[in-house]
């Protein structure tokens, strides 16, 4: 089988006789404007008019070029290319790590309100993102090191191997290429993209241009569904491994008429291999999340089509890197939704399943969040009443600060402003009303004073 994935063009709207006669007002022309949506298709093998249109041995040719010019970085030591660090997964980081560790403990003091842990929080934090290394559990022995003396000197007791656990668990590794690396993955980038042609599923989100959390989920808006069920593949990223894209790529076309060719399939996988770090795709190279977009095609769109109808029910289904979100106007057993989702994986001989401890089931009547957002009772995207009363004390407590002296470290400010740009985005008027009432409070321009923050 091989898929073949194209642009959709935008839907046009086909007047009929009665509304060119009688129609007082002229309805819409085009009934879909977004034009970042694809169509995959499945055949037996490629028609002769696309073939006739692809220029196998031309890619082929641009992969042996391509594979001679970086020969030089392939035969270096891999880890030597890359830059190592950690970022706090969403809603977790120093502060979590130390409520988990001390949760059992009487003599444990909120992080907000302790002195002592804020301090070794920051520094903690500085640990694990500023200073990058070639060598990761560099940087997770020294933050252990580091927390477990200034706790232990602070009458703090410490379980080293819990720390650990609990530390590596909130954070999330990010491999960095270095410069020479990352241009020559920019590089293949661009092959894959320009000449290759290769675009993703209608139903994928993440790493696409001009889509967003918000365009997933305005897919479960249009349905008005009422229930949504969210499942999560475990080690997406750090499971993927070269063979296994080869066993996808070669369903996917232009590649599936690249590796039929014996040399094809050489360079190919040759190319690929300058992805990998440890035989695994790393997360923060520019290629990883094109590589993963690509190879789930096949995935992407078996559960696309099956979900249309199944168990009697017609359902929503999006991803998000490895999020999947599935939704319906009514009650599924989404036990049977996870069930599918793990028969799929196994029937393409994924290294990767779902996180079933993290599947999670509810409606828009609850508190149902699905990628940071909120669609709730009335069919409205929102970020929750919550969401926003932690953002307006957050630019309360900064503005504050500030007038009196005190500047924040430039991390926290930068997250104050990830908050501000995506909550706008979701509820725009709102968040601005909010900005404009802290501002008319303390007669300042919160803005402003953000980015001349960022500039020092």
């Amino acid at each position: 089988m091989i898929y073949i994935t194209v642009k959709q063009p935008p839907h046009y709207h086909q007047m009929t006789l009665e509304e060119f006669l009688f129609e007082t007002e002229s309805k819409p022309r085009i009934i879909n404007h977004n034009l970042t949506n694809t169509r995959t298709y499945v055949t037996n093998y490629p028609n002769d008019k696309l073939m006739d249109k692809t220029d196998v041995p031309g890619l082929i040719s641009a992969l042996v070029k391509y594979n001679e010019l970086t020969a030089d970085i392939r035969e270096r030591q891999r880890e030597t290319l890359y830059n190592t660090f950690y970022i706090a997964k969403k809603g977790k980081g120093m502060p979590y790590v130390f409520k988990k560790i001390f949760a059992s403990q009487k003599q444990y003091v909120e992080c907000d309100s302790s002195a002592v842990l804020k301090d070794i929080a920051s520094k903690a934090r500085e640990m694990l993102v500023e200073h990058p290394t070639e060598n990761d559990e560099e940087i997770t022995n020294e933050v252990i090191k580091y927390c477990t003396k200034v706790l232990v000197n602070n009458g703090f007791t410490m379980d080293e191997k819990l720390f650990r656990k609990i530390l590596t668990d909130a954070h999330r590794r990010i491999d960095a290429p270095k410069e020479e690396l990352k241009g020559a993955l920019y590089q293949l980038k661009a092959i894959f993209e320009e000449m290759f042609g290769s675009l993703y599923h209608t139903s994928a989100f993440a790493y696409v241009k001009n889509r967003s959390t918000l365009d997933a989920l305005k897919r479960h808006q249009a349905n008005e569904s009422k229930w949504f069920g969210k499942y999560d593949l475990s080690n997406f990223f750090g499971s993927t491994t070269v063979d296994f894209i080869m066993k996808m790529f070669s369903m996917i076309f232009p590649f599936s008429e690249v590796v039929k060719y014996q040399s094809g399939k050489a360079e190919l996988e040759k190319a690929l291999s300058l992805c990998s770090l440890r035989g695994v795709l790393p997360q923060g190279t520019p290629i990883s999340p094109t590589i993963t977009n690509i190879m789930m095609i096949p995935v992407d769109h078996k559960l696309s089509n099956t979900l249309r109808n199944f168990n009697g029910q017609s359902f929503v289904y999006t991803r998000y890197a490895d999020d999947f979100l599935i939704s319906s106007k009514y009650d599924f057993k989404f036990k049977d939704v996870e069930q599918l989702l793990v028969d799929t994986l196994a029937e393409f001989d994924a290294p990767f399943t779902i996180k079933s401890e993290k599947t999670r089931y509810g409606s828009s009547a609850g508190s149902n969040w699905n990628l940071g957002v909120m669609l709730n009772k009335d069919n409205k995207i929102t970020v929750g009443y919550k969401k926003k009363r932690q953002f307006q004390a957050m630019l309360s407590s900064y503005v504050m600060d500030r007038l009196h002296g005190q500047r924040w470290d430039k991390s926290d400010i930068q997250q104050m402003e990830g908050f501000r740009n995506y909550y706008r985005m979701v509820e725009g008027e709102t968040i601005d009303k909010i900005i404009e009432h802290i501002g008319q409070k303390f007669d300042v321009d919160i803005v402003q004073l953000i980015k001349e923050d960022l500039r020092v």
